[in-house]
């Protein structure tokens, strides 16, 4: 039928060309984001499931600096503990050295001046020893109790070295070189260099844990991103494709509806 008020041909293809060319410009969109979801009309579902495992990467990234913190602090009061075991060791040897009864009362007292020097430089390193301007040792992090570690995603991971840390500061605090007993000077720092190895012990596994944990992190964000970019990312194959087969449609489609426009002239050679 012919008429001037309605022209089928031309409202199907505009219809037509206005699904191409949105078609198109989704296409294009996501091929200049990367993003298969620009919006939420995109894909509703979709975007809350990538926003949920989006914020559990953020947050497993985070606990994984958290951890990496951890070991460092860790690692750190380890190395002046270390240190202290280094000190034991010679203050061991002058304790041999002092139960020698060859030494002459100025030796002793030579003697006994270095060892209490070196007990004074085990006190500062336990005071004094810090990480990010907190005191570690005596009186800091690892001497007062637990440390809990923030590892993302819900979990935490306690590392407590209290106990052993507390009888190493009781058995340090105790020495005493003047009361080095014949035979037996060199159990005089045993007790302390017992109780380093076991405040040692706990820091290590602390530490082996806590790289464990990073590790297990790192695996799970890994299963994360991996799942998140199938649903958020755009597959450049498709759409690269899509672009195109659209791209043909809105000409063919302009060209189609340049002619059906052109129907209504066919009405005026029915006038003439």
């Amino acid at each position: 039928m012919l008429s001037v008020h309605t022209n089928y041909a031309s409202l199907v293809g505009q219809n037509s060309l206005n699904r191409a060319n949105g078609d198109m410009t989704t296409a294009m969109e996501r091929l200049s984001t990367g993003f298969r979801i620009n919006g939420a009309s995109d894909d509703a579902a979709g975007l809350q499931i990538a926003s949920r495992l989006e914020a559990d990467s953020v947050a497993l990234n985070q606990g994984m600096r958290n951890v990496n913190d951890g070991v460092a602090m860790l690692e750190t009061a380890d190395g002046a503990l270390s240190e202290v075991e280094s000190i034991g060791m010679r203050m061991t040897e002058l304790a041999t050295q002092y139960g020698n009864g060859t030494l002459s009362a100025d030796d002793k007292t030579a003697v006994e001046t270095e060892f209490n020097a070196l007990k004074a430089e085990v006190g500062d390193i336990m005071t004094k020893t810090e990480f990010a301007g907190e005191k570690l040792l005596e009186g800091g992090k690892v001497g007062s109790g637990a440390i809990t570690i923030d590892a993302g995603v819900g979990r935490d991971v306690s590392v407590n070295a209290k106990v052993n840390m507390d009888k190493l500061i009781a058995s340090y605090g105790a020495l005493d070189i003047t009361t080095v007993a014949p035979g037996g000077p060199e159990k005089l720092v045993d007790g302390m260099l017992a109780d380093l190895g076991n405040t040692r012990a706990d820091l290590g596994a602390g530490v082996n844990r806590l790289q464990h944990t990073a590790s297990n992190n790192a695996n799970i964000d890994e299963g994360t991103q991996q799942a998140l970019g199938t649903i958020k990312d755009a597959d450049f194959a498709v759409e690269s494709s899509n672009m195109t087969k659209n791209q043909m449609l809105v000409q063919a489609g302009t060209n189609v509806l340049s002619r059906a426009n052109q129907n209504t002239s066919l009405v005026m050679s029915l006038l003439g």
